[in-house]
């Protein structure tokens, strides 16, 4: 995921690479977390609370794209979710099945 040179976060979260030299590295779309689950409820302002396939419960937003075209997500949609390994509890609501 990370090309395995990601290694710690020292306290001054700067995140060095296995010379131990800071700088790290910048996520891209292609390293968050991909999960799939089903909306639970709708909280306004286009957040909404996701129940996933392993009983995690995340909350999650309209992506851009999906805000642009229009598409509605209801209550008991199935949708996938972009997260970060930073922050598990929140993410990005990018596909609507």
């Amino acid at each position: 995921m990370f090309g395995g040179k990601l290694i710690d976060i020292c306290k001054d979260r700067a995140i060095l690479n296995k010379k131990g030299i800071k700088g790290g590295y910048i996520l891209s779309k292609d390293d968050l977390i991909q999960l799939e689950g089903t909306v639970t409820r709708v909280l306004g302002g286009g957040t909404m609370e996701i129940q996933c396939d392993n009983n995690i419960t995340i909350r999650g937003v309209l992506s851009g794209r999906m805000k642009k075209h229009r598409i509605r997500v209801l209550v008991g949609d199935r949708v996938q979710v972009s997260v970060s390994p930073y922050d598990t509890t929140h993410g990005l609501i990018t596909y609507r099945f």
